[in-house]
């Protein structure tokens, strides 16, 4: 089976597409320094959605080497593109994040 360690993973979008796609996640590292509640809550939800895949709460700097996987995934802050106002989440809203 093909394997995907997933970096700036976020809430796990790229992991649960990999999913479905027939690719095992088997690591995911996210970590915001300026919002370190926020990092909790996303390997929570890795946790739902990917309850073996080994969840890193680093920052990448001090990540030492990429994690043995078939394929990394290196994705940008999503932060900046949306119009969503990150920090004014509400209860609705992490229950619904935790579904995807």
């Amino acid at each position: 089976m093909i394997t995907l360690a997933e970096y700036f993973a976020g809430i796990g979008g790229v992991s649960t597409g990999a999913i479905w796609a027939g690719v095992k996640p088997v690591y995911a590292c996210e970590y915001d320094p300026k919002d370190l509640e926020i990092s909790h809550f996303y390997r929570n939800v890795h946790k739902l959605n990917s309850p073996n895949q080994l969840f890193d709460l680093r920052p990448i700097e001090q990540v030492n080497q990429p994690y043995p996987a078939d394929i990394a995934h290196f994705s940008p802050s999503c932060r900046s593109f949306t119009t969503h106002p990150t920090r004014n989440e509400n209860s609705t809203d992490l229950k619904h994040a935790q579904i995807i």
